[in-house]
């Protein structure tokens, strides 16, 4: 439980930093702290704190575009470890609901899992709702 606490203060930290640092308009400073807590997060496996802590800086008032995309680009390369197929799809889940880009390709990645369970219109249904820009 004591490793918990400590991961719960060191994100209110982060969180506080994060805030004078948005507030500020300091984008490097923002980038900065969003990416150290979910460094924190993916370092300890708290993989519901990593969700959580991606939704709630993402819809913080005032948040930065630029610190939404290093947000998404650095979690993106956690879906890998993830221990299970379900946190897996719970991961991609969370971030296909930002940055356009990376939602597409995390779209297709989710696609490929639903294709491999034997899940096609699944996959198919997900393959569809990518717009195509040219």
């Amino acid at each position: 439980m004591d490793g918990g606490a400590n991961l719960d203060a060191q994100i209110e930290v982060l969180l506080n930093v994060e805030k004078q640092m948005r507030l500020n308009g300091d984008v490097a400073g923002t980038r900065k702290a969003v990416t150290e807590i979910l460094q924190l997060c993916f370092e300890a496996r708290a993989w519901k704190a990593l969700n959580d802590q991606i939704v709630l800086l993402s819809k913080r008032r005032g948040q930065l575009k630029q610190a939404v995309t290093a947000m998404v680009q650095q979690a993106m390369q956690y879906i890998d470890e993830t221990p299970d197929l379900e946190t897996r799809i719970e991961l991609i889940k969370t971030l296909t609901i930002y940055v356009e880009i990376e939602r597409a390709r995390l779209i297709k990645r989710l696609a490929k899992i639903k294709e491999e369970q034997g899940l096609i219109a699944e996959a198919a249904d997900l393959m569809q709702e990518i717009a195509v820009s040219l």
